[in-house]
């Protein structure tokens, strides 16, 4: 799917281009709740419960490679465009709509078994779901920073799920 959008971008003769979206990089399969449990279990006996927590905010590294080969292959930065100490969402079983979700998806003990779970991180984890990323921007004339916005509010209340991808971009 990215491909088929990565590439007519190519034809456009634009010199800079800038692509960004929910990516959706949590490799979770939710097709069903079968699906679900066995990526889930999949991912835990493959590199364990720490090591599958941090590649949330590190998909690149094991389960959706192939999502950011596809960017590398049409010419596509990712690494100057998005900040990679933020999330861009939280999980949070403390939180209602997480722990609706959750009992949605998966028996009352799968649920208490990821609140036992979370304790060490504090009973949330960061997903970096959302990337931003650039074709055409020479370091030497382009400085791009991307910004972290964790969890922003107006009035009291989140904005979204997910946080903002922004970017500053100054041509020099």
């Amino acid at each position: 799917q990215l491909a088929s959008m990565l590439k007519p971008m190519l034809t456009t003769g634009s010199d800079v281009q800038l692509f960004g979206g929910d990516l959706n990089t949590h490799t979770y399969n939710l097709k069903n709740k079968f699906n679900l449990l066995a990526s889930f279990l999949y991912k835990v006996l493959y590199v364990g419960v720490p090591e599958t927590i941090v590649q949330y905010m590190q998909p690149d590294r094991y389960f959706e490679r192939p999502v950011f080969d596809v960017f590398k292959k049409y010419g596509f930065d990712i690494e100057r465009f998005n900040n990679r100490r933020f999330g861009t969402l939280y999980y949070n079983l403390g939180e209602a709509a997480a722990s609706i979700k959750t009992r949605k998806w998966a028996p009352e003990f799968i649920h208490n078994w990821l609140k036992e779970i979370l304790k060490p991180y504090g009973g949330e984890v960061p997903f970096r779901l959302d990337w931003m990323a650039g074709r055409g921007f020479d370091s030497a004339r382009t400085i791009v920073t991307p910004v972290g916005l964790e969890k922003p509010v107006w009035e009291d209340q989140r904005l979204s799920d997910h946080d903002p991808l922004i970017v500053d971009i100054q041509f020099i």
